[in-house]
């Protein structure tokens, strides 16, 4: 993979030290916080929209399960999307914060977010996957 993609998780996506664009991690207890850099070459945004790039919201999902896998559990699965409202276009070269609660055993909360506006919000149920390998979704 070439180094100049930005991508999300340190666990399963990450595809060199320089493209994490992890800004800040913080953990407490079932609350977790970290915040994204969403570079303009994402392959995400290829032929999501060409003239007009969008950061798809199973993208954004798939953050909040990455989030999640990487601190809650490494073998989180998803199960369903709850409820998500999409409240902004998450357009490329924005720096975003998703903070993820785990509300139950089973649900997640997340708000996805910058300094400005909500771009989306939502819970996720999830399970635990007994596989070894594959990603679980």
């Amino acid at each position: 993979y070439s180094a100049r993609y930005f991508v999300w998780s340190v666990l399963e996506l990450c595809r060199s030290a320089q493209d994490a664009m992890v800004v800040r991690k913080k953990m407490d207890k079932r609350v977790f916080r970290s915040k994204y850099f969403i570079a303009g070459n994402h392959p995400d945004f290829e032929g999501h929209f060409p003239q007009s790039p969008v950061f798809p919201a199973v993208s954004q999902v798939d953050l909040v399960i990455q989030l999640l896998r990487l601190n809650y559990h490494p073998r989180l699965a998803s199960s369903c999307v709850k409820r998500a409202k999409f409240k902004a276009i998450l357009r490329p070269d924005t720096e975003v914060e998703l903070e993820v609660t785990v509300v139950s055993d089973n649900e997640a909360r997340w708000t996805l977010r910058d300094a400005s506006q909500v771009y989306s919000i939502g819970d996720l149920i999830f399970s635990f996957s007994t596989a070894t390998s594959g990603s679980g979704l």
